[in-house]
């Protein structure tokens, strides 16, 4: 297993969910969660790189042909409309776990018992541990109304997550 299949595993997208991903980069992770969200469920994949969302599009062809998943190049905060998720998720995309606004934006797209789910991988620097990041996660999206709920962490592939939901229950 990798980590974008054990990401994946963690979101547990089920049939009709819909789910965001922040930083989409090649939809590697979008594949994965798309396997398990059934004919009726939705993917949006989110990236500031047009080259990412194109390479994301032609991993997924078939998703995005019927449908079922959808990518578009933009930075974040990204104007949604009245559209909510019930996963909205990231993978290394430290901004949404450093900076309150950003924060802020995952938090109004989710939809009521929604969650948040950022992925991380430690960064090799000595003294950068679990706990410090976990830590410095939850304080931010604890100033942008979510709640952490859950951490965990995978030896196997070397990646963490820090899963949050609103404050409200939503």
């Amino acid at each position: 297993m990798d980590r974008h299949e054990w990401a994946a595993g963690v979101v547990a997208a089920r049939g009709g969910d819909r789910v965001l991903e922040v930083g989409c980069g090649h939809g590697v992770t979008a594949s994965h969660v798309l396997a398990g969200l059934g004919e009726d469920g939705r993917l949006l994949g989110v990236d500031r790189s047009a080259k990412m969302t194109a390479a994301a599009g032609r991993r997924n062809e078939a998703e995005v042909a019927a449908g079922r998943a959808e990518f578009r190049t933009a930075e974040w905060p990204v104007d949604l409309g009245d559209e909510r998720y019930d996963a909205v998720y990231s993978f290394s995309v430290q901004l949404l776990t450093a900076d309150v606004t950003a924060a802020r934006a995952v938090r109004d797209v989710l939809a009521p018992g929604g969650r948040f789910f950022a992925f991380y991988q430690l960064p090799p620097w000595k003294g950068v541990t679990q706990a410090g990041v976990v830590g410095a996660a939850a304080r931010v999206l604890h100033d942008a109304g979510l709640v952490v709920v859950r951490d965990a962490h995978e030896l196997g592939v070397e990646a963490g997550c820090v899963v949050a939901r609103g404050a409200g229950g939503g």
